[in-house]
């Protein structure tokens, strides 16, 4: 009895383990016939993620149309050779004013630059060309700006060859002293015009054609402005110019040598503006010319402060002053525009004062297109 009690124990345990067997073998049949799919599915949904955002904005703006590379090639403007090793930058439009700043250095630093090859090409790449101006630049060339060209033609630039100042510094010792060119159109920002003298040299390359005014003075307060006077010259491209500067002890002039003095005596007119030239000058025939006259004028001496005369401005002197013509204008001013010129031709001889008063011979402007033209021959 008892025997058969186990018997039927174990038989009822066989049946419960055949039971989970025959469970598990089901669940393993239904798990193999699903896996493919869900497999297939996995892989699927790994090999294609959902991009982000700023993914599929990325994606958006690069199948985009694009403007294309911008070429061009740089030439010398007087016989048409291929310049290598121009520099062309491109920077904002808006932020770069070549005519009023003339700042060449902003272009070094602007938003890119690529260098020409052996042939004078270039290329900017692609997309940066928007609202944007091109500057073009070379060590021995006048700069330029170019504001307008097609993207998809060719930019053909011609750089027009500057010219080079040389020269010496003779009579005073060279420490500490400069060159100061002035140009009447403002060509060279102040820094650009200034050529440091060493050993009693000085040398600069790339200055662009124009009429100047060639100064030596000290490169700070510490180094005082040595008593030699400035020249005149008109330069012209690829030109070289060969200075010789020399104190006036040198030149054979003596302190108290010539000068010239200039008296308004007429208490009714306004103080006028005086402007001395050397040579024969045109005379200035609106607001534009004289504002360049005056740049380009020699400076008169400081006025002394015991004659009443000199302070309120009816009377004012230049000198020392190199034997030969000179042009002297007298202009008459108001709130800065021209009103009327006077103009007198000068012969400064070697020594002594030359006395110029002020006559009430006045060319309006409405007179002087017709008139100064005649008395500047």
């Amino acid at each position: 009895m008892e025997r058969e009690c186990r018997l039927a124990g174990t038989a009822t345990r066989g049946k419960v383990w055949l039971g989970r067997g025959v469970a598990l073998l089901a669940w393993a049949w239904v798990s193999g016939c699903q896996a493919p799919e869900v497999g297939a599915r996995a892989a699927r949904d790994a090999a294609t993620p959902t991009a982000p955002a700023s993914s599929q904005a990325d994606a958006a703006i690069a199948t985009a149309p694009r403007a294309p590379a911008l070429r061009g090639v740089v030439k010398d403007a007087l016989t048409g050779a291929a310049l290598r090793g121009a520099r062309v930058s491109w920077v904002e439009a808006s932020q770069f004013y070549l005519v009023d700043a003339r700042d060449w250095e902003s272009a070094f630093k602007g938003e890119g630059a690529v260098v020409t090859d052996g042939e004078g090409r270039f290329e900017i790449p692609a997309g940066v060309m928007s609202s944007k101006a091109l500057v073009v630049t070379h060590p021995t060339y006048v700069p330029v700006e170019v504001t307008e060209f097609a993207p998809d033609a060719p930019v053909q630039v011609a750089l027009q060859p500057g010219a080079t100042v040389r020269g010496t510094v003779r009579g005073v010792p060279s420490r500490g002293l400069q060159l100061v060119l002035r140009n009447e159109d403002s060509r060279l920002t102040y820094e650009e015009g200034l050529i440091p003298v060493k050993e009693g040299g000085f040398e600069k390359v790339g200055v662009p054609p124009g009429n100047y005014v060639a100064s030596v003075d000290g490169t700070s307060d510490a180094f005082a402005t040595p008593d030699i006077p400035s020249q005149y010259l008109q330069l012209t491209p690829g030109e070289t110019v060969t200075l010789d500067f020399k104190t006036w002890a040198l030149l054979g002039v003596k302190k108290d040598g010539a000068r010239l003095r200039v008296r308004c005596d007429n208490p009714a007119w306004r103080v006028p503006s005086l402007v001395l030239l050397p040579g024969r000058a045109p005379t200035p025939l609106d607001d534009s010319a004289y504002w360049k006259a005056s740049y380009m004028s020699l400076r008169s001496n400081p006025p002394d402060p015991n004659s009443k005369a000199e302070v309120e401005g009816r009377v004012e002197t230049f000198g020392p002053l190199l034997p030969g013509p000179y042009t002297l204008f007298v202009i008459d001013l108001d709130e800065g525009t021209l009103v009327a010129v006077q103009r007198a031709d000068l012969k400064i001889p070697k020594r002594g004062v030359v006395e110029h008063i002020v006559r009430d011979d006045w060319l309006t402007p409405s007179q002087l297109a017709g008139d100064a033209g005649t008395r500047a021959e």
